[in-house]
This record gives C-alpha cells, sequence and structure tokens, in this order.
C-alpha cells in the first residue's frame, strides 16, 4: 500500500470527540513547549548565578577557625572565642560555632543538641534553590520529548487530512525534523541544571561536614572537667548559662567530688608526736647510782669476814642498814 492509500483509509476512518479534541491540542504544535523550556532555562541560570555567588561569599578556611577557637578555649574564655568568629563571617561554621560557644555553659548534652539544631537550620539555608535545579534536571527532557510528540503527531495529521503535501514525503520529514528540536532543547536545559546541582549539593556538604567537626571540637572542650573554661563554668553555672538557679550535671558531679576529697582529708588521723625515750637521758644518772651500791655491797663483806656475830644476825645488818 502505498502513500495515498494511508491518507485515503485515514481519511475514511472516523475519529471521536475525544480524540479530534486532543487533535485540535496537538495541532497547536511544539513551539509554545520550546518557549517553555526557554523561560525555565533562563530562571535555571539566575539560580545558578546566585547560588555562586553565595558560596562564594560564605566561604571560610575551616581549619584556621577551628585553631582561632581550640586557642581561645585553652584559655577558658568562650565569649572571646566567639566574638572572634563571629568577625570571620556569615558562614555555617561561623554561625553554628558563635551560638555553640553562646549556650556551653547550659552543659554537654544541651549544647549539642543545640548546635544540631541549628546545622539543620543553616543547612537548609545551603540549599536553597537546590531541588529546582533538581527537578529541572530531571524532567527537562521528558518536557522536550513531549513536544517532539506533539510535532510528529501534527505532521502525521496533515498527513492524513486527504491533503497531498507538496514534495511527497519529504514534506512531511521535515516538521517531524522540527519536533525533534524540542528533545535537543531540553537536554540542553536539562544537562546544565544536573551539573550545577551536583556542584552546589557538594559544596553544601563539604560546609555541613566542617561545621560538625568545629561542634565536635567545642563539645570536647564542654565534655572535659581538665579544660580551663569548663573548671570556670562549673564554678558559677548561673551566671555563665543565664539561669536564676540550677546546676548541670557534670557541675554537681565536679562538686560531690570536690566534697569527698575534702571528707576523705578530714577522717585521716594525725600521727602524734614521739616522746623521747627516758631509758637514754636517764642513762648517765643510773650509772653512778650502780656504782654506789657495789661500793656499799663490798664494804658490808669487808665488814662482815671482820666481825663474824653482824654475821651470824642477818635481821640485825638489815635493819641498820
Amino acid at each position: 500500500m502505498n502513500l495515498t492509500g494511508l491518507v485515503l483509509l485515514a481519511a475514511v476512518h472516523k475519529q471521536g470527540w475525544l480524540t479530534g479534541q486532543l487533535l485540535a491540542v496537538a495541532n497547536t504544535g511544539a513551539e509554545w513547549v520550546l518557549w517553555v523550556l526557554i523561560i525555565l532555562s533562563m530562571v535555571s541560570l539566575a539560580i545558578m548565578v546566585e547560588r555562586f555567588w553565595f558560596y562564594r561569599t560564605h566561604k571560610v578556611d575551616s581549619l584556621a577557625l577551628r585553631r582561632l577557637m581550640v586557642k581561645a578555649l585553652e584559655n577558658g574564655n568562650a565569649d572571646q572565642a566567639a566574638d572572634l568568629i563571629r568577625n570571620t563571617g556569615d558562614s555555617m561554621e561561623a554561625r553554628v560555632a558563635v551560638y555553640g560557644l553562646r549556650n556551653i555553659g547550659r552543659g554537654h548534652k544541651s549544647a549539642r543538641e543545640l548546635m544540631m539544631s541549628a546545622i539543620e537550620w543553616e543547612n537548609k539555608r545551603y540549599e536553597r534553590f537546590l531541588w529546582f535545579l533538581a527537578t529541572l534536571g530531571n524532567n527537562a527532557p521528558f518536557f522536550g520529548l513531549f513536544g517532539t510528540v506533539l510535532g510528529v503527531i501534527m505532521a502525521f495529521d496533515a498527513l492524513g487530512s486527504g491533503v497531498k503535501p507538496e514534495g511527497g514525503g519529504s514534506a512531511v520529514m521535515g516538521p517531524i525534523a522540527e519536533a525533534l528540536i524540542a528533545t535537543a532543547v531540553g537536554l540542553l536545559v536539562a544537562i546544565p541544571a544536573v551539573l550545577a546541582f551536583n556542584i552546589f549539593k557538594i559544596r553544601a556538604h563539604h560546609s555541613y561536614s566542617d561545621t560538625e567537626m568545629l561542634s565536635l571540637t567545642m563539645l570536647a572542650f564542654a565534655h572535659s572537667t581538665d579544660a580551663p573554661m569548663v573548671a570556670k563554668r562549673m564554678e558559677s553555672p548561673a551566671k555563665a548559662a543565664g539561669l536564676a538557679k540550677g546546676a548541670s550535671p557534670e557541675t554537681k558531679k565536679g562538686k560531690a567530688m570536690e566534697k569527698n576529697a575534702k571528707q576523705s582529708k578530714m577522717a585521716v588521723p594525725a600521727e602524734p608526736e614521739k616522746a623521747p625515750a627516758p631509758a637514754v637521758e636517764a642513762a648517765p644518772e643510773a650509772a653512778p647510782a650502780a656504782a654506789e651500791i657495789v661500793a656499799e655491797a663490798g664494804e658490808a663483806a669487808e665488814a662482815t669476814a671482820a666481825d663474824p656475830a653482824t654475821a651470824a644476825d642477818p635481821a640485825t645488818e638489815t635493819s641498820e642498814t
């Protein structure tokens, strides 16, 4: 069956009401699809420029920021660290670090939860409008393909209208080729959008990771009881946290340990002083007394030998002595 027979068969075929309405819409052509794609590409280009400028102006050296924060925290001055970091810019890293330093006196767990909530909020600011680039990159090719399908339908509808086109089949292939332009435009709009989305998404993820690194560093100082800053916060928790009463669990634990140390020190009895040994001091006095007793014993023996009557009555000798 040649082309003329196909045209006559299509003319004899009776169309339904819904099919006729859809054909009327398809006969509008694919040019309006091209205009929509061009408008979407202009919006995506504006978003790319805005996001590029945003990330460029909010770039910060996270390692230098970390060294600055650690140096201030080691000196026990959280307020000074917050002021120094705030002057570095309006980046995610700086804003979350300042927010954490302002609330570090509330305790380790409270500061951690507060900083995590601040990170999520800042992450939304960094990923702003990226959803549009992702949606456009995924759907622009399909939208262009839709325009191509409309162009093909219009070409075949003109072929089946019973009017023999000039040039035969080449006259039909021309509109179909023009309809394929919509697919090409859709791809041209989608590819830059996908590339920009991936680049900006990686940039936002890097800022997110650097902010978590700074938060963990700060929490390490808040959790360590040996840090000078934490010891200072434990001495006056109400002043540091801006609370009227109450203290964090870390503060209570530190006070309890200090109280137990004092009680243990008081419970140890004092060692009594040793008195000097009297035997050592009395030794010089005992030596003459012993010599005198020996001398008296010798004299008594000589008297006994000289007077036997006295020796016979030992009781008398003892009483005289």
